[in-house]
């Protein structure tokens, strides 16, 4: 590698962190459900030790799966009441839904054990399975 003195502003290893959109009460409708994008969406509390510890994960997701196509929202559900259908299922912290543009009405709800690479898993099969199912017409998709 070669160590070069000059303050060049690229610096290798230094990814920048994705913004994650602080999803409210007010902003849901138009940022998740009305966008055109895909959204993962945490649901978290402040409080919660599991939340805490999920979210350098999280982060480190959205810095490697933000595109034009796939964002990143964050719920604190001790602060705003999400009361859409689909959305006001919360039953404990932290839930990670995936909104797919294709069918925002119908977020798949991320189960298992929150590792990176189980989460990344079920965040790309669940956008690709949707994305496949648009490129063939007259196909009835039927909610899991």
């Amino acid at each position: 590698s070669s160590s070069s003195s000059s303050s060049s502003a690229i610096e290798p290893k230094q990814k920048t962190k994705a913004a994650i959109v602080v999803l409210t009460s007010k902003n849901f409708q138009a940022e998740v459900l009305e966008a055109g994008v895909n959204m993962v969406v945490e649901f978290y509390a402040p409080w919660c030790h599991h939340c805490q510890t999920f979210a350098p994960v999280y982060q480190d997701l959205a810095d490697e799966l933000t595109s034009s196509t796939i964002r990143f929202g964050t719920v604190d559900g001790t602060q705003e009441s999400i009361s859409i259908e689909g959305f006001n299922d919360i039953q404990g912290y932290p839930t990670v839904k995936v909104v797919t543009a294709a069918d925002p009405t119908h977020p798949v709800t991320f189960r298992g054990s929150r590792t990176k690479e189980n989460v990344k898993q079920f965040i790309q099969q669940t956008v690709s399975a949707v994305e496949v199912v648009q490129k063939n017409d007259n196909v009835t998709v039927v909610g899991a």
